[in-house]
């Protein structure tokens, strides 16, 4: 009897141990990857932003995906307005910055989930106290993808 109760103590432990082990390793594994899709997209950001301006109007980016899921490749990236000269404001516009993105990721080589001819999209554009907010959403895998697709119909459903 006592040795049968040391035996699952012991199983469970191992059991406990193992799973711990685990979500550790797949923890690290994924914000490796998302680390590489940041200093990816950064690059593509910050020459879509020189094409535009002749300089990086950007600041540092920040993860947007834990919001979304642990695979989403999104990130958040703000311009202060009120240090942007008017020309440039004007310039900037959603579709010609996204169309730059993509435009930049082909000469730098960047492809996106499935042979996407498109890796990068911006998912929200807004303006709060006169600083833009972009997320630019890098597709290279299928749970961005599916983000991606979700967000469309969101929109879809809304208009």
């Amino acid at each position: 009897m006592k040795l049968s109760i040391i035996i699952i103590i012991a199983i469970a432990i191992v059991l406990g141990i193992y799973e711990l082990i685990h979500r550790f390793m797949i923890k690290r594994a994924i914000r490796i990857v998302q680390h590489q899709a940041q200093v990816q997209t950064d690059r593509v950001v910050y020459a879509a932003s020189e094409a535009l301006f002749g300089q990086n109007r950007f600041g540092n980016s920040k993860l947007v995906a834990d919001i979304w899921g642990k695979g989403v490749m999104s990130f958040e990236y703000d311009i202060d307005l009120k240090q942007m000269p008017s020309e440039s404001q004007e310039q900037m516009e959603e579709q010609t910055f996204q169309s730059t993105l993509n435009r930049c990721a082909k000469k730098e080589g960047v492809l996106g989930f499935g042979g996407a001819k498109e890796p990068f999209m911006i998912t929200d554009w807004w303006v709060f106290e006169n600083v833009l907010h972009i997320d630019v959403t890098y597709i290279m895998n299928e749970a961005t993808a599916e983000y991606v697709h979700d967000l469309h119909k969101l929109d879809a459903g809304s208009k």
